[in-house]
């Protein structure tokens, strides 16, 4: 982004010669302060040079391997707006852009108002209108044309039949900003030989591993099964001391009950054996 940046300075100073040798745009007056949509510091050909010189000289190329622009992509739309003179709107910039394109006639109109650019033949006419036309016909019913890949890829015919315009207001557009190429390191390419032992290395890995967490799910089961056999052992032999305590408990009621009968027939055949003595000594004082 820094390699973007121009010196303010030297473009008003550039536009201060051009003034006098090219057709002069209507300047629009600066936004309120809480409605910027470009730096204050800047001026209109200033922003429009920062926003040209990523479209113009250094985007045409790479425009056509794009098919999704994000929302960087504002500054094509406040550019273009900003080129023609139309008010750049707080948010949704490619919604003006729509309309704007809407109509291909006024755009066709204002281009010609630069009787160089008609005289010298540097845009035809015939392929921006269809340019135009094609481009309304897209965005007819859509506001979605900077992720339009269609819509697209008309911009990007648009701005290179158009290239000519640009820069006969701006010739500093066509000046590019030098960049500091950076040092890419290239990773060192490694062997075929290297890369399948590195895979079956990896491979290896991933089956112990796998084996591994299958042996934890073994034992994990084997505890769970040993666990549920023990309480079950367990419950068993609880059933088993109840039923040996009930079975000791009837066995202990069996001989008490056994011994209170024998009680009551050694009770009774005493009881036999008095009355039996009582009467024999009745029977022999009645004799006597």
């Amino acid at each position: 982004m820094d390699d973007d940046i121009v010196n303010i300075s030297e473009i008003n100073g550039m536009q201060s010669q051009e003034d006098s040798e090219i057709p002069q745009v209507n300047e629009m007056p600066p936004p309120e302060p809480a409605e910027l949509i470009y730096p204050i510091e800047t001026t209109k050909r200033s922003y429009l040079k920062l926003s040209i010189d990523k479209i113009t000289a250094k985007c045409l190329s790479s425009l056509r391997s794009i098919k999704d622009f994000s929302s960087s992509s504002d500054h094509l739309a406040i550019s273009i707006l900003l080129f023609f003179d139309k008010p750049v709107p707080k948010s949704f910039p490619w919604e003006a852009v729509s309309s704007l394109f809407s109509n291909p006639g006024n755009i066709i109109h204002q281009i010609r108002k630069t009787p160089e650019m008609v005289q010298n033949k540097k845009i035809l006419e015939s392929t921006i209108r269809d340019i135009l036309t094609r481009l309304s016909k897209i965005i007819e019913s859509e506001f979605s044309l900077a992720k339009n890949s269609k819509s697209l890829f008309l911009i990007y015919d648009f701005l290179k039949a158009t290239c000519d315009y640009y820069t006969h207001l701006w010739p500093e557009t066509t000046t590019l900003v030098p960049v500091v190429k950076k040092k890419i390191r290239i990773p060192q390419t490694v062997k075929v030989s290297e890369q399948t032992e590195l895979q079956q290395q990896i491979n290896k890995e991933k089956k112990l591993i796998r084996d591994l967490q299958y042996k934890e799910r073994l034992l994990k089961w084997d505890e769970e099964r040993s666990i549920k056999k023990e309480l079950k052992q367990e419950e068993l032999r609880d059933i088993q001391r109840e039923i040996i305590y009930s079975k000791s408990l009837e066995d202990e009621y069996k001989k008490k009950q056994a011994e209170v009968k024998s009680i009551e027939k050694a009770r009774e055949r005493e009881l036999n054996a008095k009355a039996r003595n009582s009467l024999v000594s009745k029977t022999k004082t009645i004799e006597e």
